[in-house]
């Protein structure tokens, strides 16, 4: 299930029915009116290409409010600890759902592990975290 865009970009068709989405960047900008629909919206499964503002974070979670599965790439500007604690804080304050989040890392090594485990730990989130880190990518579950 899409939805889809004209060449401008302008969203013609909404579904309310779409339960998974790739966003791309240029069109991140451009999706403001789907907040209008987040009491409706059945996204469970977001995949955002590349990320470099903490407060697009907050967009996501709004137009996803059931969102099971959120995976996003992450540009090397961002400060990873906020990063992470914004999308810490989305989960326990307004997205109860959130079962696993993939982050991609262009240079993942053990210290990401480390701040990971060091921000899981200052949040106090509910439940238990898994984190595994396959080549540049990290993925986190709720169980």
């Amino acid at each position: 299930k899409k939805w889809y865009h004209d060449t401008n970009n302008n969203i013609i068709n909404y579904s309310t029915n779409l339960t998974s989405t790739f966003i791309y960047d240029s069109i991140l900008k451009e999706l403001n009116m789907l907040c209008l629909m987040k009491s409706t919206s059945k996204i469970a499964k977001v995949y955002v290409e590349h990320i470099d503002a903490v407060k697009q974070i907050n967009f996501i979670f709004t137009i996803g409010p059931r969102m099971k599965y959120f995976k996003v790439g992450l540009k090397h500007s961002i400060d990873f600890q906020f990063f992470l604690g914004n999308i810490f804080n989305n989960i326990k304050h307004n997205n109860y759902q959130l079962d696993a989040l993939c982050l991609h890392i262009p240079t993942t090594g053990d210290e990401i592990l480390e701040d990971v485990n060091e921000t899981i730990k200052y949040e106090n989130l509910p439940g238990h975290v898994t984190i595994q880190r396959v080549l540049d990518h990290v993925y986190l579950k709720w169980t």
